[in-house]
């Protein structure tokens, strides 16, 4: 008995359904796309970053430097002044300036028009502190920002 009853309950509602009327014609919508901007390739050889990407690693001219300082390595530092990656330059401009001011070392009158040329520089550098900031200064900008202080801080002790 309670099958049946069960079985009248589903088949009932289909029994009264009535036909859905569908529509002649089908009206066209019109759909606006929207063209997401290119992504934008940064080139590594300007990049100053602590934590860049999703990884949060470091940029490469800042591991260069940071393995130079490490092992005490100031001619190779003092040769980033003229190195071709402009992120390098203002690296090695930086900490030179504040390994002199240190008295760790003792620039030569060229390292230090160098050094003067690269200040005023209007290179770009991109300076990246993670996902969330990301800008691009000419180097004689960044190098009056301070960002890098917290760095050299921990590098040059």
């Amino acid at each position: 008995m309670k099958i049946q009853i069960l079985f009248a309950l589903v088949i009932f509602p289909f029994l009264n359904c009535k036909e859905k009327s569908i529509p002649k014609t089908i009206e066209k919508q019109s759909i606006e796309l929207v063209s997401l901007p290119p992504e934008e390739k940064i080139d590594e050889n300007r990049l100053i970053g602590f934590g860049c990407y999703f990884s949060g690693r470091k940029s490469e001219p800042v591991k260069v430097m940071g393995k130079l300082l490490t092992k005490k390595d100031y001619i190779g530092i003092r040769a980033k002044l003229s190195a071709k990656s402009t992120a390098e330059r203002y690296l090695a401009t930086a900490v030179c300036t504040t390994l002199e001011a240190k008295k760790v070392i003792s620039l030569t009158p060229s390292e230090q028009t160098r050094i003067k040329q690269n200040m005023m520089s209007p290179d770009k550098v991109v300076f990246c502190s993670g996902c969330t900031f990301e800008e691009e200064f000419t180097m004689k900008e960044l190098l009056a920002s301070g960002h890098l202080n917290n760095w050299l801080k921990e590098m040059i002790q």
